[in-house]
């Protein structure tokens, strides 16, 4: 009988005759394993026990120890986390290989472990890997992050630039504080900027009062308790109008005033007064020929629109018909009607001195007068 036919049980492939591993899957081959076909028939025959058509599945071969060795020199696989501990593997068998091996090997075979048994300290679950961060998530996030809050200023820039437009709504100001500065839209009746005296003031100078011109200014002072007044050196008579000047009280308390005369005359007995106070205050006042029937139309009135003592106040006066409306630094503080009061006359600078101090003065840089406007302010 010739050399039996050397076939790797495990996977069935050809072994040379002295090949004792599998070069496919790595399993021993052993010769006690091979019986004849005719001694395996008349054993079965003979009663010695029931025939094996197979031959017993083998798995690859695991070693007890670090002492065992394999043929093939070190294993590939001693290096891996699977063969730490000085634990070497078999390589496993090809991927396409029909047979998966149970659990355990060979019994009593090099130290392996029953089948189905599993090898002491349990089975160990490879490392697994640790997964990192994801980095397209976090890249994500902030890209998203970045444009809501690109968005919100960018919101909050045009809602901002949009609060400064007309668009905005302007909150209604106090009934004594509404800005509204008259437009003229026709050419000045009268104005000066007192470059000089070419329009012809009536100034003078005496004991206890003074005007000039220098400057740029038209400077009135009076220390004898008394109003000093500058007539529009016209010869006109205004009916309705709007007069503007710019002034500031040099010297004065709370008794001291500067500001307009109109609808009067060259005595002061008739017309219309507003006061600008040193106390920061204002008035109107309606005159008669006999003065002891002075009434106040408006009585004296703080205002913060008007500016301290030294500093300078844009007077503006409107007065078309009964209606009389009455603007500092460009905020109407006033406005009212005096039915059956005055219609034309003069249009006046003045300062008056009051009864408690020994002296006020004032200067002014500009005044003019326009044609009363369409629409009254405010």
């Amino acid at each position: 009988m010739g050399i039996p036919n050397r076939i790797c049980p495990q996977c069935g492939n050809p072994l040379a005759p002295s090949e004792m591993y599998c070069s496919n899957c790595g399993t021993r081959y052993m010769e006690s394993a091979e019986i004849d076909p005719t001694q395996r028939a008349s054993s079965s025959n003979q009663g010695q026990g029931p025939a094996n058509p197979s031959p017993t599945p083998m798995e690859p071969t695991q070693y007890a120890g670090s002492s065992s060795s394999s043929p093939y020199g070190s294993s590939l696989y001693s290096n891996t986390a699977y063969g730490s501990g000085g634990q070497s593997f078999s390589p496993p068998p090809p991927p396409n290989a029909s047979y998966t091996p149970p659990y355990g090997g060979v019994p009593d075979v090099h130290g392996q472990q029953s089948p189905m048994q599993p090898p002491p300290g349990g089975f160990v679950q490879p490392p697994q890997a640790r997964k990192g961060p994801n980095i397209g998530l976090i890249i994500g996030v902030v890209v998203l992050l970045l444009v809501l809050v690109g968005g919100g200023i960018g919101i909050y820039s045009f809602a901002k630039s949009r609060g400064s437009t007309t668009n905005a709504p302007t909150p209604t100001p106090a009934a004594t504080q509404k800005v509204a500065t008259p437009v003229p839209t026709q050419a000045a009746l009268f104005s000066d900027n007192f470059a000089d005296n070419s329009k012809g003031w009536g100034l003078a100078s005496a004991s206890g009062y003074s005007g000039t011109i220098s400057n740029n200014v038209m400077t009135l002072a009076d220390a004898n308790h008394k109003i000093l007044d500058m007539a529009i050196p016209t010869n006109t008579s205004y009916s309705d109008f709007e007069v503007t000047t710019t002034l500031t009280l040099l010297k004065a308390d709370s008794n001291d005033s500067a500001g307009l005369y109109f609808r009067g005359d060259s005595n002061l007995g008739q017309g219309y007064f507003v006061d600008i106070y040193g106390d920061n205050t204002y008035d109107i006042v309606k005159i008669f020929p006999d003065s002891t029937k002075d009434t106040f139309l408006v009585s004296p009135t703080n205002s913060p629109s008007i500016n301290a003592v030294g500093q300078q106040n844009k007077l503006a006066v409107v007065a078309k018909g009964s209606k009389i409306v009455v603007l500092i630094n460009d905020k109407v503080v006033s406005s009212i009607s005096d039915n059956g009061g005055y219609t034309s006359g003069t249009i006046e600078l003045f300062v008056e001195n009051g009864k408690s101090s020994n002296g006020a003065q004032a200067s002014f840089s500009s005044v003019a007068v326009y044609p009363a406007p369409n629409q009254l302010p405010g």
